[in-house]
């Protein structure tokens, strides 16, 4: 006759059920895991996977890819999204950014002279005759119409009754004043 006292615990990565004889008597799927006297195994949380059986535990999601809740394995994110690690999903960029690249763990700032719309995969240029002269434009109306200034100076000129002509910022020392 056995006792709780004679039990011992079902090995890391696998499930016994009660009145289990055999310390591996069911191997965790990938895409689960189970610690050491688990009586079940669980699903790998979002952020997390798992690509092989008989695992203790899951592994964390790289930046830049997404894992579903269950996942046995990690998928990169695509141009226009991005995902830190652990995340369970991919975020599109944020309006005003942009990503170019597969598998990136954060957006890239719109530059000058473009505007990115949500989830862009490559800033827009502003159309003929408007640019942007700083970061980050979120809509074409960002884009502001180009401004020529002309400027005319007036150099003023002093002449002395001696002759000397001088511009302005310049002097001459002229007798009697």
């Amino acid at each position: 006759r056995s006792s709780e006292a004679d039990c011992l615990p079902c090995d890391s990565g696998h499930a016994c059920a009660s009145s289990s004889t055999s310390a591996t008597e069911v191997q965790c799927a990938a895409a689960t895991y189970a610690a050491a006297g688990s009586a079940s195994c669980t699903d790998c949380a979002a952020g997390w996977h798992q690509p092989s059986g008989g695992q203790s535990s899951c592994v964390a999601c790289d930046e830049g890819h997404a894992c579903e809740a269950g996942a046995a394995s990690q998928t990169p994110c695509g141009t226009g999204t991005s995902a830190s690690a652990t995340s369970g999903s991919c975020g599109q960029c944020a309006a005003g950014t942009f990503q170019d690249t597969v598998a990136q763990g954060s957006c890239k700032a719109c530059p000058p002279g473009s505007y990115c719309l949500q989830g862009s995969s490559a800033p827009i240029t502003c159309p003929p005759g408007r640019y942007r002269s700083t970061a980050g434009a979120t809509l074409e109306a960002d884009c502001l119409p180009r401004v020529r200034l002309w400027a005319r100076v007036r150099v003023q000129q002093h002449v002395c009754d001696g002759g000397a002509v001088c511009a302005a910022g310049m002097y001459a020392q002229c007798s009697g004043g």
